[in-house]
Parts: structure tokens; C-alpha cells; sequence
């Protein structure tokens, strides 16, 4: 492993908590401004990086929304870990996005919202994908239905 990675264990009972003690010791460390990328959205390009973080250069919070209704990508400016104080029930649901948009703007937080992303978490998203031209070879050949005997 490079010198310069640090390995964290989770923490916190749902992702919402997670989420929080993660930016939390990232900005303890000094990592910030920071991206948060979920590992389930395989079209996510260094082009959507990149524009990631030109939207967090110019907003308080960078969101890459998922076509499900959560989000792929967070980008912070400062730790505002105000965000992912949402209901533990409102987790992994299609409401995701949207909460995390309403508490941003009630604290009166600029958002730069990026384009829309599949995330890969069922059966119909792994065949969506597989339409997908941005998807690497290497994980479509992954995705294809397997022949039974």
C-alpha cells in the first residue's frame, strides 16, 4: 500500500453516520475539500471527476445524483456533516437525493448538482448498464447473464 493511504474502519450505524465519521477524520487529517464516491457506480469517469471538482471549487457541496434517486458523488468544501443527518429510514430509498438537497438549503449552502449517473445495486441496473457505452469492458463482461446448464 502507498505510504500516502490511510485505511479506515467504518464506523456508525447506518450510512448517515458512516458518511459523517468518514469526512469527519478525513478533514481531521487534512484531506479537505474532499469527493466522496459511492464504489457502485461503474460510469463514473475521470471527465465526472474532474467536473466534480470544479463544482466543489464553486459551490459549498458538489452532488452527482443517481437515476434511483440517491446520489453517486458528495463533494465537500468544508466538513458540513449537517448533510447526512437524514432519518435512518430515508437511506438507501429514492428520497436520498432530495433530502440532501433541502437540508443544504436550509443551511443556505450553494450546490453544484453534476449529471445524472446509473449506480449498479439491482438485477435492472446491471442490464441498464450493459447498454451503457461508458461502461469498462472489464465489468461488463462481469455483469453478463451467466448461461445455466
Amino acid at each position: 500500500m502507498p505510504a500516502d493511504v490511510r485505511l479506515l474502519s467504518q464506523r456508525g450505524e447506518d450510512l448517515g453516520q458512516r458518511l459523517t465519521a468518514a469526512v469527519t477524520d478525513a478533514f481531521a487529517d487534512g484531506a479537505g475539500p474532499l469527493l466522496v464516491i459511492g464504489t457502485d457506480a461503474p460510469t463514473l469517469t475521470g471527465d465526472r471527476l474532474s467536473a466534480a471538482f470544479t463544482a466543489r471549487e464553486h459551490h459549498d457541496v458538489a452532488l452527482g445524483p443517481a437515476l434511483d434517486g440517491g446520489y453517486y458523488l458528495i463533494g465537500l468544501r468544508a466538513l458540513h456533516t449537517s448533510l447526512f443527518a437524514l432519518d435512518p429510514d430515508v437511506w438507501s430509498t429514492e428520497r436520498v437525493c432530495a433530502a440532501t438537497r433541502a437540508l443544504a438549503d436550509g443551511e443556505g449552502m450553494s450546490m453544484g448538482m453534476l449529471r445524472p449517473l446509473r449506480d449498479l445495486d439491482t438485477p435492472e441496473d446491471a442490464a441498464a448498464l450493459l447498454t451503457d457505452p461508458a461502461l469498462p469492458p472489464p465489468i461488463a463482461a462481469l455483469l453478463q447473464p451467466k448461461e445455466r446448464p
